[in-house]
């Protein structure tokens, strides 16, 4: 019988809290040392702007989730719950890093029903151990340079996110997204699926009219389809990366 693999991994986010300048006028915070924290996430989310540097190394698909929003993802794994760009000692072992790794232990968060934004951060994060790092807050519970900075990527992310929300929203009113299956084999003969990825159709790509095909150029849409098409040559790398971990072959 056949196992199936998702796109889906473990929340990055242990103990998501809100930044307060009362509660938190004391914290510091110090630089992530490593990317240990991402060991169980076989995906990353992307910004549409990075496609042209994740291209160069992992595959660039598309998922759903449950209430039916898309996100754009690079694959790090053929497994949902294993990356394989992380090294033994927590090291990054791929050139890029997307932008959702860098934007630990931080994010940004909105209620239901509101449109502003809040800062959190992840409370459980090494990040805020012991009295070494940069204050977040002066005295007077003013943002220190380095809050200022974080919140400046923060806002940045939130922006390119929804460009690239528009971005797939326009490959589904197009319908050029289609879902993919890969089948792997273990040495033992136990087989599993890979699903719940989907892809653009180059068939119904290149049937779309010449007006809609300079609209796309001109909106920047129609490089980044062509960043993720490219990415697409990562595949069969990602499979020998990840049978050369698990023992398994490619069927």
């Amino acid at each position: 019988m056949a196992k199936q693999q998702t796109a889906k991994n473990k929340a990055l986010y242990q103990k998501p809290t809100v930044l307060n300048a009362e509660a938190h006028r004391t914290l510091k915070f110090k630089a992530v040392a490593d990317y240990k924290h991402t060991a169980h996430m076989g995906s990353a989310l992307l910004l549409g702007h990075e496609f042209m540097m994740v291209a160069k190394e992992y595959p660039i698909v598309f998922v759903k989730s449950e209430n039916d929003n898309w996100d754009a993802v690079s694959m790090l794994s053929l497994k949902g719950d294993q990356n394989l760009f992380v090294g033994k000692n927590g090291e990054w072992l791929g050139q890029y890093v997307p932008a959702v790794m860098r934007r630990y232990p931080f994010i940004l968060s909105q209620a239901e029903g509101q449109e502003d934004y809040t800062v959190c951060f992840d409370e459980a994060s090494s990040c805020f151990e012991g009295d070494s790092g940069n204050p977040l807050f002066d005295a007077e519970g003013k943002q220190t340079k380095t809050l200022q900075n974080i919140i400046h990527f923060l806002n940045e992310f939130q922006r390119n996110y929804q460009v690239t929300q528009n971005f797939i929203a326009k490959l589904n009113e197009l319908e050029l997204l289609k879902d993919i299956e890969g089948t792997f084999t273990i040495k033992d003969g136990e087989k599993f699926k890979l699903t719940g990825m989907w892809v653009v159709d180059e068939e119904k790509l290149s049937k779309l009219d010449e007006k809609t095909v300079n609209e796309l150029f001109k909106s920047g849409y129609l490089a980044w389809i062509q960043f993720h098409v490219m990415s697409l040559s990562n595949l069969t790398p990602l499979a020998n990366r990840f049978a050369n971990s698990q023992g398994l072959k490619v069927a």
